[in-house]
């Protein structure tokens, strides 16, 4: 972004086509930011349910375990 900045700065012979790049580049960037955030998010959830679920089921183990019908 810097570059693109400094040569439209300069009157650079392609400075639509840099500002064009610049934009798409600028927003593909801030989505892939919100996707990784969002992916983030979610295996954060996803641990503090793990978590919790094994916090809440651990006792029930044992006993789920030995009335199996095999």
């Amino acid at each position: 972004m810097t570059v693109a900045k400094r040569l439209r700065e300069i009157g650079n012979y392609g400075k639509a086509h840099i500002e064009s790049v610049a934009i798409r580049l600028d927003e593909e960037w801030r989505r892939f930011k919100h996707i990784n955030e969002q992916r983030s998010r979610l295996l954060d959830l996803a641990l503090s349910f793990h978590r919790k679920s094994h916090i809440s089921l651990g006792p029930m183990s044992c006993f789920c375990f030995c009335f199996r019908i095999t």
